[in-house]
């Protein structure tokens, strides 16, 4: 049973989104015995409710929060999540914004050659 930890994970990064933690818990689920930060507990909570993981969370009636999690693996359902949530962050990322666009410039240039070629041609 993964349990929480008191002490920052070393590879958690600060502003890590909602997407890459889910992106990550899904694909590189906890060790066992492993401490697990309470965000990353919160979010294997909604993984299982939603079925994108095998398992079952352990509440602290006393808190109201989530204590740890029994884990048995990803579904197939949450592999596709994982997939298609990394195609989002890939076509937000700087180069997905090139490739998107690349297309709309190319077709521009392309105009504008052959208005160009259409000047000369008939110049």
């Amino acid at each position: 049973m993964s349990t929480p930890s008191t002490k920052p994970s070393s590879h958690l990064g600060q502003n890590e989104s909602w997407r890459e933690r889910y992106i990550r818990l899904v694909t590189h689920l906890p060790e066992q015995g492993v401490d697990v930060p309470p965000e990353d507990l919160q979010a294997l909570e909604d993984l299982i409710d939603a079925g994108y993981l095998r398992g079952k969370a352990v509440f602290d009636a006393g808190a109201g929060s989530v204590r740890g999690a029994v884990l048995r693996g990803a579904t197939l359902a949450g592999r596709l999540f994982a997939e298609e949530q990394q195609e989002i962050l890939d076509d937000r990322s700087l180069w997905g914004r090139i490739k998107s666009g690349s297309g709309v410039f190319i077709g521009w240039l392309s105009g504008l050659i052959s208005a160009l070629i259409v000047y000369y041609v008939t110049k």
